[in-house]
């Protein structure tokens, strides 16, 4: 069984430093954990029967 392995790079420096101000700690900024459990609570939104 093939298996694949994926580089967990992050966000870009530019977001996460220079755009702070503007984007906070929001799911934009996040990486690893903390963009996870973000984007679990705002997955829910954007099932197709909540978006038509």
């Amino acid at each position: 069984m093939n298996q694949c392995i994926t580089l967990n790079l992050g966000k870009p420096s530019y977001i996460t430093n220079k755009l702070s101000p503007m984007l906070g700690n929001g799911i934009l900024r996040a990486n690893g954990n903390s963009w996870a459990q973000q984007r679990k609570l705002v997955a829910a939104e954007f099932f197709m029967d909540k978006v038509k």
